[in-house]
């Protein structure tokens, strides 16, 4: 392993060492989840008395955000809910919800398009707004010409660690595994000093795992209409290491669903509580799980390591708002998404503090005001945007998710052992997959 380079705004290998969330209160806006009444955070009360947006939300994104209550102008009313919800409306002609929080692009774009279930902002997104996204987010928002999503919270897929257990371990907590090999090393000697039980873990989901993990050996993985190739000579070589990374994580990590008690999946869990050393999964993860230790400055985030030759790239997709076709407002629609996602008392929620749900916002010109003049509580969130450089979106298909879902049991079986070879399970995970024509 190399020595990392020094910090740098520029996507230097190692992306922190500061203390990512500051000790002390945590941010924390003390919101009803549904309806909150008054007058927008971010507009000082100018909109209050006006008419609400109805907006459905997905839970996940409420829960982690219940700011969005509260900010945008003005406050809507969210409802928890799928696009399911907006699906069942379409077929009775009645607007369930003007916009709708939690579009995934690459999961669901294609079929909520194709079911009519979602407009474009094209003609309602002001123009400085669109052209304000960086253009690898423009793409991964768009489809046949026309920008679906707005995007709004960003993921990237890098490695972190704990340098506490790195430290037990008498391995430098400054030094990046820049390969698999060197990662898996490090792992083994956490293990075998006794510093942890587990050296390392991650998400064995494949799109949190599988296809970050071959984009850095390979981006040429997908065909023309969006659909793995899982017989790839990347697939292959990802797999295998995921199996090696396996053998060094928490044993309940193929386990369904989340695990007891805290609700955090089982990769989540080991992290949180200081059982593995090392973890590959998207920044928010590790954000929010370290923020359980006792010293949460002891992560450090760092660029997702990539076999030699190979094309060093990660994983990044946006969460954000769709417009609901059968929404009667669409001004109101546009409003609203740019008050909030360009609302810096939100970003401060989502960045700064033990509250910290750790998704980075999109915009180009808040990322340039920040640089200009750093809010105290911005702290790690630029490094990691850096990545931004190193990582491509999994492309939108008609399959959406349900293509790696599919797959996933077959994959399991090679990375629990109970299938030897690699390209066979392979084999059966493509065979289990949807055709995409």
């Amino acid at each position: 392993m190399e020595r990392a380079a020094p910090i740098c705004s520029c996507g230097a290998d190692r992306l922190d060492r500061r203390e990512l969330l500051r000790r002390g209160a945590a941010v924390g806006f003390g919101l009803p989840l549904l309806g909150a009444l008054g007058a927008s955070c971010s507009d000082g009360g100018e909109n209050a008395g006006a008419r609400r947006l109805n907006a459905v939300c997905l839970e996940w994104v409420l829960r982690l955000y219940p700011q969005l209550a509260a900010i945008g102008s003005p406050p809507p009313a969210l409802e928890i809910a799928g696009p399911t919800r907006f699906f069942f409306a379409a077929h009775n002609g009645v607007p369930a919800a003007e916009i709708y929080i939690g579009l995934t692009p690459f999961a669901e774009l294609v079929p909520l398009v194709n079911q009519g279930l979602l407009a474009p902002w094209d003609g309602t997104m002001p123009g400085a707004v669109a052209d304000d996204v960086p253009l690898p987010i423009r793409r991964e928002a768009t489809l046949n010409g026309r920008m679906y999503s707005w995007p709004f919270l960003l993921d990237v897929t890098i490695l972190g660690w704990n340098s506490e257990l790195l430290e037990r371990a008498e391995i430098d907590p400054g030094t990046v595994p820049r390969t698999w090999d060197e990662l898996i090393e490090a792992s083994r000697m956490v293990v075998r000093r006794g510093a942890a039980p587990y050296g390392c873990t991650f998400d064995p989901r494949p799109w949190r795992s599988l296809v970050p993990v071959t984009y850095s050996f390979s981006t040429r993985v997908f065909d023309e209409h969006g659909r793995f190739d899982y017989v790839s000579d990347a697939a292959v070589a990802a797999l295998e290491t995921l199996r090696r990374m396996k053998e060094l994580a928490n044993p309940d990590l193929l386990e369904a669903g989340l695990s007891t008690g805290a609700g955090l999946t089982p990769d989540e869990g080991a992290f949180a509580a200081g059982l593995a050393a090392y973890y590959v999964k998207y920044q928010n993860a590790h954000i929010r799980n370290a923020a359980t230790w006792p010293d949460p400055g002891q992560l450090v985030l760092a660029r997702l390591p990539r076999p030699p030759g190979g094309a060093g790239k990660t994983v990044f997709w946006t969460t954000g708002i769709g417009l609901v076709r059968l929404g009667s407002d669409r001004p109101a629609a546009a409003r609203y998404a740019r008050s909030l996602t360009y609302a810096d008392d939100f970003w401060e929620a989502a960045l700064g503090g033990r509250g910290a749900a750790g998704q980075l916002p999109v915009f180009n010109s808040l990322w340039a005001s920040w640089r200009d003049d750093p809010p105290p509580w911005l702290d790690w969130a630029a490094n990691v945007k850096a990545q931004l450089g190193h990582a491509e979106a999994i492309p939108a298909s008609r399959v959406g998710l349900s293509q790696f879902k599919r797959a996933q049991r077959e994959l399991d079986r090679y990375l629990s052992g109970e299938e030897p070879n690699a390209l066979r399970a392979l084999k059966r995970a493509d065979a289990a997959t949807p055709r995409t024509r």
